[in-house]
This record gives C-alpha cells, structure tokens and sequence, in this order.
C-alpha cells in the first residue's frame, strides 16, 4: 500500500509505501488488544453490578427471612432499622396487614369466648327441659312447647351470632339500591306480628313515605332486631311509638318501647355484643343492638339512644 502527498516547496512527490501484510498484523493486534479490553471491562462492570445489586436487595433478603423465620402465631411488627427508603413502605404495609390480621384474630377469639359463655346456659336449660319430659309424661306437651320455644329462640340467637361475625369481619357488602324505607318498616312489623299478637302489643306508626339509597335485606335485618328488641322490652298489652320522619335535609327513624328505659351510665355499651341490661329474663341475646349499630354504621346512619319521657328507652336513627 502506498501512500503520496504533493510537496510544494520542493515541487515534487513524497510517497511512502507500507506492506499490507505488515498493516493487516497490525490491525489485527490492535483489534485483539481492544477486544481483551473490552472483555476485561465488561467481566469487571458485572462483577460490580453483581456487588451492588447484592448491597441494594440486601434488606429485601433480610425482610423475607424475618418473615420465613417467623412464628405463625407471631404477627408483632416488623423492623429493620437500615431498609432503604424504597422498602419503608412495604414494611409499613406488612406491619398493617399483620396489625389487621391480629385483631381480626383478637376479635374472633373473643367473640367465639363470648357465645360459648351465652350458649352454654340456653342449651343446658333444653337438657334439662328434655330431662325433664322424659320422666314427666303427663307434663310432656307442656314441656315440649317450652322446649319448642327455648330451640326457637337459641336458633335466633344463633342467626343473629352469625350475621354479627360476618358485619364484624367485613364480609358483608352493602348492594345499594333504591329503597322505600316506609315500605320496609311495615313488612318488619308484619314478620314479628304473630309475637306482638301473642302478647297483645301494638304498633303505633307514624311513618311518611320515604326513600333512601341502601342494602335492603341488611335494612330489614335492622329493622326486625330493632322491633324485636322493642317487643322483648316492652310489657303485655303496650304501645311501641314508631316514627318516620324528614326534618330540613335529615331522615329521623323513631322506635320507642314501653319499657321501663336503661340506666344513663349504660347507654353507651348496650351496642356491644352480648350486653344485657335489665336483666335476662325477656329472652334478649344481647346481639340485637349491636347488629343495629353495625349495620347502621354501614349505611352512614347516626344511631342515638336515650331514655324517652315515657319511661321506655328511645332508639333513633338519623341521616
């Protein structure tokens, strides 16, 4: 291969000439150098990389073995004092979840301590109530008709149990829809008519015609515990007070019983499970309320109970 280039000051020709096996070797030599370079470089840049994606996942591995260590029953929260900022969230999140969990936990445990305490009595009471059939029989229908209503109300008792774990849990859904709250009073009313019948007690409504955005069949089930607890409350022969009513932008829902009311300084817990106040021998379980109040709280109602000039206990609900 060669090379020329004009010389002006000498007016002639330099040419230099080069052998292109000489160029070739030195081509490839310097294509092999920059070769090896490039691999050295590359082999160095992964082993840094490999350093620091070790440093940086570190506290990832360090959270997943805390949590492949862990107790299942321990469910305390989690910390690691040097995590990156990036994984402070997770941690957050992962020590709410097990928070939840634990009280849900909690809630459940003390909720199963609470009905075996409750259902413990009603059923030795039907032992009992059986017991007692098998060596009376001329007494037994008499016995069986108790035995038939002690069943009856432990089954109610048992409905009402589930529907509260299942409010409690959050396992029950609010399916909104176009509701006429009026119109679900009365069929309330109708479903327990055959107790009030029993006992000659009656309903007196007052009721205008409303419509609200809501869960129908959970607003039954309000409206029966509350109507039920009226019934259970109030002596042979009353008058329940029920009230419907708009004032300005509100909703007021008025139920008065013809009991003789609760102490002042117990207004405020007969809406916890298996609360019963003035003594047990109306047959309440205590969850009637305590239904009302959850499902109250689900449709955004105020629940407000006080003790009516009449003497029996006021329950009003207002949104």
């Amino acid at each position: 291969m060669v090379y020329t280039v004009w010389l002006p000051n000498k007016k002639s020709w330099l040419a230099v000439a080069e052998r292109l096996d000489i160029r070739k070797e030195l081509s490839t030599n310097i294509e092999a150098s920059l070769l090896l370079s490039l691999i050295f470089a590359l082999f160095l840049a992964l082993c840094l990389l490999k350093l620091q994606l070790k440093k940086a996942f570190a506290p990832l591995v360090e959270l997943g073995e805390k949590i492949s260590q862990r107790d299942f029953n321990d469910l305390s929260a989690l910390h690691l004092p040097h995590s990156p900022d990036e994984l402070k969230p997770v941690i957050t999140e992962l020590n709410d979840l097990f928070h939840r969990v634990d009280s849900s936990l909690e809630r459940e445990k003390h909720f199963l301590a609470d009905a075996a305490h409750e259902l413990r009595t009603p059923l030795t009471v039907i032992k009992l109530q059986v017991e007692q059939a098998l060596i009376q029989p001329d007494a037994r229908e008499m016995i069986l008709q108790r035995l038939s209503e002690s069943v009856e109300r432990n089954q109610q008792v048992v409905e009402q149990m589930l529907l509260l774990a299942r409010l409690e849990a959050g396992q029950m859904s609010v399916h909104t829809t176009t509701v006429i709250f009026s119109a679900l009073i009365r069929e309330a009313i109708a479903q327990l008519m055959p107790l009030a019948f029993k006992r000659n007690i009656e309903f007196h409504l007052d009721v205008e015609e409303v419509t609200i955005n809501g869960d129908s069949a959970l607003l039954l089930s309000l409206l029966r515990n509350l109507f039920d607890n009226a019934l259970r409350h109030s002596p042979n022969n009353a008058v329940i007070s029920v009230k419907l009513f708009k004032q300005v932008q509100m909703i007021i829902f008025e139920v008065v019983d013809a009991g003789t009311g609760i102490d002042p300084k117990f207004l405020g817990e007969v809406t916890n499970r298996f609360t019963q106040v003035g003594g047990s021998d109306v047959g309440a379980s205590g969850l009637g309320l305590a239904i009302v109040s959850k499902i109250a709280q689900l449709h955004g109602m105020r629940l407000v109970l006080n003790n009516h000039e009449t003497g029996g206990l006021s329950v009003h609900l207002q949104w």
